[in-house]
Order: structure tokens, then C-alpha cells, then sequence
């Protein structure tokens, strides 16, 4: 009888969890054999996957070494474990892992246990002429030396002319640091900051701002574009500011109202120097003119209609625009703010692209990206087919 591999699999995965030492090779070799003795070529539809060529190594070497006590009739507990699953007779193990053993010598090939590394490598490489890739390209595993030879190359070019705008970015870069308490030198950031663009996150516009950071004067456009859209803020709530602080006037300006500068009043001086914040108490004087006049004041009727009339519909719609847009102007800010990052991003983004077609290189961390592509554009037993 030949039993299918997948048919000893009661799910469709099975996770098994260990510590250190308790016997994860064990049962991973046992749980291998338990497929490739299903039938003589049942080996060669089985994918071992490990982290490193010594675990590679190793988990051969193991699963061999029982197919040969197994041949050789030697009682282990690997041999009881595996008669008991797989319900065989002392007789037919043997019989089987002869036959196995023999296949898999004979066809060493097909012997599939691999690093994931190579099995990545293994998929391009089976998928290079369909993605265009040149027969000579090679998969780049240490990420860091290549983002430290990028980061070299962008440094080395601050000095040209035309590289202006990145040394305005850098030079930034650095003073923030240093305003923080941090070293000026920069260079493990810059290293950080490269790996972002190696992350889904960003490579899904990956291709897009390298686009746009080719435009000519993108960078210089975007920015005067922020500038105009947080001024537009800005003036607004100025407008209403120096409305009410000119109806103030014939009353003595703000520090003629309930608790001066520091009540309501002096919502206008502080918005026109740049402090957008609107307290809980302020707020409450939105609707409260008690929060404006004094005991006194409030038996001038005059003056509570001026503060009724003309002050708090002022004080309102300054208030219901900064509360429709802070958010959005805040946004703002922080994108002029840290707008440099981006550009030292896109620099690093376009400096790797280069280092990839002058090398015909392709770094480990875009192998997801790869395959997620095949796989979006064919069908997927295309690429079982593929990858054999």
C-alpha cells in the first residue's frame, strides 16, 4: 500500500514549540521520516527548510543516519516510535528505509533540505528570465554592509553642487541632534533611518517617491505648498485676533477684561504669538460672559453688550477654527518639520536602486516582494512547478 505524505498529516499545520535540548531534531527528523517512507519517492515532494548550513547539516546527517540503522535492522526508539505511527511490521520499516536510503543516495539532488536563504535563491533563480533578471545576479544577504556602502556613497557627494539640498537636510539632521543632547555625528541614525526603506511600510511608495524625488524642484514646491496651506491657519485666526483686540481698544485692550492676560481676553495676545491651545476655562467663556467682566463691570450694561455683541461671537468662531483645524495645521507642521527626513530617505532609496543595477545585486529583504509579485501574476502550482 502506498500511503501519500500528506495524508499522515492530520492538519494542515502542526507547530510544535521546545526549548533548547529537548529534542526538536528528534522529532523533526521523526516526523520527516514518517513522510518519506510513505513510498520510495516520497522524499523528493518534502521541503526541510532551516536558518543555517549547520542545521542544514545536521538534520541530514540525522535523518540518514536512522535510515541506515533502520536498514540495518538496529532496534532504536526512533525505529519503535515510527513502527507504532506508521502501523509497519519490524520487517516492512526495514524493507522501506532500505529503499529510501538508496533513493536518496542515488538522487542526492532531490534531497531537499535547505537554508531559507537558498531556497529563496532557488525561486529566483527558477523565475529570473520571467522577471528580467540577468543570469549573473547574485542575492546580497548582508544588509548592513550595503546600506553602510550607500550611506558612504550619498556622504561622499554632499560637496557637489547639485547635492546642495542634501547637505541642507544633513546639516539639519544634525542640529536637531545635537539640540536634543545627542552627538552630532549621525551616522548610526542615518543607518536606522536607511532600514525604514527596506520595510513594507515604506516600499509600498517606494517607487513613487523615487519618482517624485527626480522631479525637478519637488522637494522646493512641496514645501512652499505646506508653508502656503499652514498659513492659511495661521491668518485666519490672526484675523480674528487683531478684530477683537481692535474692538478692545476703546475699553483699555485686554488687560481691561476679568483676570487680564490671563483670562479669556488673552486668548487673542497669545494666538498672535503663536500658541494655538485653548484651555478648558477658556472655553467656557465661549459662553459665559461672567468669565469677562468683573462684579463692577457687570453693572456697566454698556459694557456687558459690548463683551455680549461684539467680543464673544469674535471669541467663538476663533475658537471653532482652531478647533476644525489644529489637527490638520499640526500635521503640517510636523511634515515641514521633519520634511529633511524625508528627503534624506528618498536619497537613500535612490542610491540603493543604483547600487542594485550597478552591482546586479538583489538584496535579501526584497525577496518577499519578489515572490509576492510571481505569485500575484501566475498561478501558484506555476511555481511548485517551477521550483520542482
Amino acid at each position: 500500500m502506498v500511503i501519500e505524505p500528506e495524508e499522515l498529516l492530520d492538519k494542515p499545520v502542526v507547530i510544535y514549540k521546545s526549548s533548547a535540548g529537548s529534542g526538536k531534531t528528534f522529532t523533526l527528523t521523526k516526523e520527516y521520516l514518517k513522510m518519506a517512507l510513505a513510498s520510495p519517492q516520497a522524499y523528493q515532494r518534502i521541503l526541510a527548510v532551516t536558518f543555517t548550513n549547520k542545521a542544514t547539516d545536521e538534520m541530514k546527517t540525522r535523518i540518514l543516519d536512522v535510515l541506515k540503522s533502520l536498514a540495518a535492522g538496529e532496534a532504536t526508539d526512533m525505529g519503535d516510535l515510527l513502527r507504532e505511527e506508521l502501523t509497519l511490521s519490524q520487517a516492512d520499516l526495514q524493507e522501506r528505509a532500505e529503499i529510501v536510503l538508496k533513493e536518496i543516495l542515488h538522487h542526492y539532488g532531490r534531497f531537499s533540505v535547505v537554508t531559507i536563504d537558498s531556497f529563496f535563491h532557488q525561486v529566483i533563480r527558477s523565475f529570473a528570465r520571467e522577471m528580467g533578471l540577468q543570469g549573473t545576479f547574485t542575492i546580497e544577504l548582508d544588509i548592513d554592509k550595503v546600506l553602510q556602502e550607500v550611506i558612504d556613497h550619498m556622504l561622499a557627494d554632499v560637496g557637489l553642487e547639485e547635492k546642495r539640498t542634501l547637505r541642507r537636510w544633513l546639516t539639519q539632521f544634525a542640529e536637531e541632534r545635537v539640540e536634543e543632547g545627542k552627538s552630532w555625528d549621525f551616522r548610526s541614525e542615518i543607518t536606522s533611518l536607511a532600514r525604514e526603506t527596506l520595510k513594507d511600510v515604506y516600499k509600498l511608495r517606494s517607487q513613487e517617491v523615487l519618482q517624485l524625488s527626480r522631479e525637478e524642484g519637488f522637494f522646493s514646491s512641496f514645501l512652499d505648498r505646506l508653508r502656503i496651506a499652514g498659513l492659511g491657519f495661521e491668518n485666519k485666526c490672526r484675523k480674528h485676533c487683531l478684530q477683537a483686540l481692535d474692538r478692545m481698544k476703546p475699553y483699555g485692550g485686554p488687560s481691561a477684561y476679568k483676570r487680564k492676560l490671563s483670562g479669556p481676553a488673552g486668548l487673542f495676545v497669545k494666538i498672535l504669538d503663536g500658541e494655538f491651545v485653548v484651555s478648558d476655562t477658556r472655553r467656557k467663556a465661549a459662553e459665559d460672559g461672567t468669565l469677562w467682566w468683573t462684579k463692577d463691570q457687570a453693572k456697566d450694561l454698556a459694557f456687558v453688550k459690548h463683551v455680549e455683541e461684539e467680543i464673544m461671537p469674535i471669541y467663538r468662531s476663533l475658537i471653532k477654527v482652531i478647533d476644525q483645524e489644529w489637527i490638520t495645521y499640526q500635521s503640517l507642521k510636523e511634515v515641514q518639520r521633519y520634511f529633511y527626513t524625508f528627503g534624506i530617505l528618498a536619497e537613500i532609496n535612490d542610491k540603493l536602486q543604483q547600487y542594485r543595477e550597478d552591482n546586479d545585486v538583489m538584496l535579501i529583504a526584497d525577496l518577499p516582494d519578489f515572490l509576492r509579485l510571481i505569485i500575484d501574476e501566475s498561478d501558484t502550482p506555476y511555481i511548485y512547478e517551477k521550483v520542482g
